[in-house]
């Protein structure tokens, strides 16, 4: 069962009316394409916050997917697997939902209901460019939009090297190609509109741009993790930074 963003604003805004607040909580959506390093920075955001600002400052919106858990991940923390027919089942915002191959995935409304719940400081939350543009849409400026910039050229290198050595490799270089090759346009949209007026317009997405093409930032996600931080408990600027 998918949910509108309509319907998932209203059902947010009820979540307020009940006496959850936002005022000491911020979502960070992490805006980039499939393997251009937004677990690193994930995993940085994470680690920065609890030590700068205590244990249970920030909260992970972990994806939800269909497809089988692999050796090396964890239910709950890399996603939250389910079954194709428990996939169907679930209140999912509907254009968060997208397919990379055979595989769907999305945010649960419940989900960030009961992270909100939790009034940590931060809420981490990974969307694809129309899931951004949806949550956007539901929370205005206490949704801090940010993006990992990087070279085509690049990605397409980061994408074979983290597979290279998979027995699945031919298929998941494959379907993350296609499905980030969909994304880049809008990406690109978001890229252009905060260079004009920044986040002037209610509807822009991007709060914030990290050029990932750069070795060296992509070396430093604590540092990128800390700055990303750092803007998003200052007040809003109406120009691009």
């Amino acid at each position: 069962m998918h949910i509108t963003t309509e319907d998932a604003a209203q059902r947010i805004k009820a979540l307020f009316d009940n006496g959850v607040s936002l005022k000491h909580a911020k979502l960070i959506d992490l805006l980039a394409l499939p393997a251009a390093g937004k677990n690193s920075l994930n995993n940085a955001l994470i680690r920065v916050a609890e030590n700068t600002y205590g244990e249970k400052a920030i909260k992970k919106i972990v994806t939800v997917t269909d497809r089988r858990m692999r050796p090396h991940e964890v239910d709950g923390k890399d996603y939250r697997f389910v079954t194709k027919e428990q996939f169907d089942k679930l209140e999912l915002l509907t254009d968060s939902v997208y397919s990379i191959g055979k595989y769907r995935y999305g945010t649960s409304i419940q989900d960030i209901v009961d992270a909100l719940k939790e009034s940590p400081m931060f809420c981490l939350i990974n969307s694809s460019a129309r899931g951004a543009q949806a949550l956007r849409q539901i929370f205005g400026e206490d949704l801090f939009g940010s993006y990992l910039k990087i070279s085509e050229s690049v990605w397409h290198e980061l994408v074979y090297f983290k597979f290279v050595d998979k027995p699945y490799a031919q298929e998941a270089v494959r379907d993350r190609l296609a499905f980030g090759l969909t994304e880049l346009p809008l990406f690109d949209e978001f890229e252009q509109q905060f260079k004009k007026t920044g986040r002037k317009k209610p509807d822009h997405v991007l709060d914030a741009i990290y050029d990932y093409t750069d070795p060296h930032q992509r070396k430093d996600p604590d540092f990128i993790a800390q700055d990303m931080l750092d803007r998003v408990l200052k007040p809003p600027v109406s120009n691009a930074a």
